[in-house]
């Protein structure tokens, strides 16, 4: 397994010094990283350090803004430039049922924008997905239903919204429509601050781990509070992977 992890994890260093971000989690040994921006570097440029420190792209997060018809050329080739084929949008508007419908309006054009390119658009979760909205509607099943993203599920905000990680990716995995998976772990309450480093939260991360690797799914680590640095939370979760082989 190629282990990825999403750059946001150590935003703290990374949006400042994308190359001391790339080279410190190259030197842990990982072999993939997503984005979430660029930082102080280029696409360009951001495509140069990968090569430089033997990475991978997995994915890039994007805003619901980047994928518009005004700004998704200039997306597509910054895709280009660094080869990654996963545009992915982590959450979007969803409190009412207007919210909603023109998100997923978003959604559509981009994805068959993307398809032309040979990219494959995702929809990452949060724990409000899963909730009703405003207008009870569950927007994850309206996502589901009413488009044709890939998911990239993040299962620490499954598990926190109740839902069984295990059995929601082994679904969209049967189904096609499973790209990638987070792996994060947290105490359970759906708010930012409950995350923790792998194997030290109450998240079923090993029992997901072994699913995914057993599907042969993709793995990105996100570990998201910079407790005591994102290197070091990035650090321990490395460490707790290759305790699992």
């Amino acid at each position: 397994m190629k282990y990825s992890i999403q750059l946001y994890s150590l935003r703290d260093v990374a949006e400042k010094d994308l190359e001391a971000g790339l080279k410190a989690v190259s030197e842990m040994g990982y072999k993939k990283v997503e984005f979430a921006g660029f930082g102080d570097k280029t696409a360009e440029e951001a495509a140069e350090l990968l090569k430089k420190y033997d990475l991978e792209v997995s994915a890039s997060h994007l805003s619901l803004n980047d994928v518009k018809p005004e700004t998704i050329e200039k997306t597509i080739a910054d895709l280009k430039a660094i080869g990654d084929k996963c545009p992915c949008v982590p959450g979007m508007s969803i409190s009412t049922k207007e919210k909603l419908d023109e998100s997923i309006s978003v959604l559509n054009f981009a994805y068959d924008r993307f398809e032309k390119e040979g990219m494959k658009l995702m929809f990452h979760n949060h724990w409000k997905e899963f909730l009703p909205n405003d207008d009870g509607q569950i927007p994850f099943d309206e996502i589901y239903n009413r488009t044709k993203v890939n998911f990239e599920i993040d299962t620490y905000w499954a598990f926190a919204a109740n839902r069984d990680p295990i059995k929601l990716i082994e679904k969209l995995h049967n189904e096609g429509r499973l790209e990638h998976i987070h792996l994060k772990d947290g105490t359970g309450e759906a708010k930012g601050s409950a995350g923790r480093p792998l194997g030290m939260g109450s998240a079923p991360v090993k029992a997901v781990h072994d699913k995914a690797v057993e599907m042969g799914v993709d793995i990105i680590v996100e570990s998201e509070t910079l407790t005591p640095s994102g290197i070091e939370e990035a650090r321990i979760c490395i460490e707790y992977l290759k305790s699992l082989a």
